[in-house]
């Protein structure tokens, strides 16, 4: 698996709630990182409020960031289309597009960001500058709008962002979104990334 692919599986777990093994999927996150140590270093707001923080408050922080914030979800659907009835036909293919790459669904729905990026590391480089572009790069996007600059979570979502900027690139003005379940010529059918096993 490309550095890419792994760093894209730590931050899956890193967007779940924070479970026991959180501090361990930073390390895995960092030493995915290691060649780009400039990244590295826009994460450490994140990195240092997690070491120096009881895990009962980075769950709370969490919890506030993400769940009780509607403009800061991680459900990708929202965003894209919120109460539209294109949301519920979203979820379909994603759940679809999960099942057809053995990806196991937590339970998170499955326009989850964490399930996303779990999906964008079977994509082929093609599939992920369509995938990334049209329905990665806007919530992030909006997501990113709504954190306060203090939020230690905005260094992560920062993190994403730059990342796929510079792995993924924009998506091609005027390209067709493929249907999710028509996405072809992924990488093996693994679910453990970063050696930890997707939950």
């Amino acid at each position: 698996m490309t550095t890419e692919k792994q760093a894209y599986c730590c931050l899956a777990n890193l967007l779940s709630y924070p479970d026991g093994c959180y501090k361990q999927h930073i390390e895995s996150f960092l030493r995915a990182l290691k060649p780009h140590p400039e990244i590295v270093g826009k994460l450490s707001p994140f990195t240092d409020f997690v070491e120096g923080t009881d895990p009962r408050l980075v769950e709370e922080v969490f919890t506030r960031t993400f769940d009780m914030n509607p403009a800061a979800c991680l459900e990708v659907g929202w965003h894209l289309y919120g109460e539209d009835y294109k949301r519920g036909e979203f979820l379909v293919q994603m759940r679809q597009a999960l099942a057809q790459h053995d990806l196991t669904e937590s339970l998170e729905l499955p326009d989850h960001m964490s399930h996303c990026l779990q999906l964008l590391a079977k994509l082929t480089p093609e599939q992920a500058v369509v995938y990334a572009g049209d329905y990665l790069f806007p919530p992030i996007k909006k997501v990113l709008e709504s954190l306060e600059r203090d939020n230690p979570y905005r260094a992560l979502i920062e993190v994403l962002q730059s990342l796929l900027v510079e792995w993924v690139g924009v998506n091609p003005a005027g390209q067709e979104i493929p249907h999710l379940c028509h996405l072809e010529g992924v990488e093996g059918n693994s679910t453990s990334c970063c050696g930890q096993v997707l939950k």
